[in-house]
């Protein structure tokens, strides 16, 4: 390769091009969402729309580069080779006229993902991951070093029932640590990888998280675990994200 040659990752290039034109038809949608302030009856309604509306724009190029795509994947077997996709995650926050909402997507070829990304359109804000590659927002993301889990920061999962049922607050209180609740799986981790927060705790999680959730720390120098400490797969239910020093600390004091 010549000096100072530049690798474009076309899959990348093409999701780029894809995200500039779900933003303005999103914030579009997302802008009635507030003014209709959280109705049950609509609220919903606009959410699919939006949600369809997204779809669409994907479809019409994805579904031209030959690759087989799966949306919103349950816990089933995926081709080998395909687009992963999840067109609009966060659907509480999104009735309720707040952040964050997504796009996640990935691209996996041969069992591998081999990019993928999480794209927060109101913000028109991309973070993307590729094995060796780093994960990139508006600069390269890692995670915090702290090796002790008192006084960190955990987000917690987007479940009441699940918090209370894992005894979470209890757990976290007893060693200080502060708590943040988002709702939203991806941006949680995110916020791990990027150092803002020290442990992400998520459950009842879909295989597309559990796949960008594990790129995104193991590219950001951190580990990302299913609740008893296994490697994520697409069979995960819930996620424990944090740096090598605190996990296994962080895995104790939860089980």
């Amino acid at each position: 390769m010549a000096k100072g040659t530049i690798t474009v990752n076309p899959k990348l290039a093409l999701m780029r091009k894809l995200c500039a034109k779900v933003a303005p038809a999103f914030r579009r949608q997302f802008g009635e969402m507030a003014r209709i302030q959280a109705n049950p009856v609509h609220g919903p309604k606009l959410f699919d729309d939006t949600r369809n509306g997204i779809i669409s724009i994907l479809k019409e190029e994805l579904s031209a580069t030959g690759t087989p795509l799966v949306i919103d994947a349950e816990k089933v077997t995926l081709p080998e080779t395909c687009w992963l996709i999840e067109p609009l995650a966060g659907r509480r926050n999104f009735l309720h006229a707040r952040q964050p909402v997504s796009v996640h997507f990935a691209y996996i070829e041969n069992g591998s993902v081999l990019m993928g990304g999480v794209f927060f359109p109101a913000e028109d804000l991309l973070v993307h991951v590729a094995p060796g590659a780093g994960v990139m927002g508006p600069d390269r993301l890692r995670v915090a070093g702290r090796a002790d889990v008192a006084h960190t920061m955990a987000m917690l999962p987007w479940k009441t029932a699940d918090v209370v049922a894992m005894k979470l607050m209890e757990k976290l209180d007893a060693v200080e640590a502060h708590t943040r609740k988002t709702g939203h799986t991806l941006f949680d981790v995110i916020e791990v990888a990027a150092g803002r927060a020290d442990v992400s705790i998520a459950t009842r999680t879909t295989p597309l998280e559990a796949l960008l959730a594990n790129l995104l720390l193991a590219e950001s120098a951190g580990v990302a675990t299913d609740m008893q400490g296994a490697p994520l797969s697409t069979e995960s239910t819930g996620i424990v994200a944090g740096n090598l020093k605190t996990q296994a600390k962080f895995l104790d004091l939860i089980k």
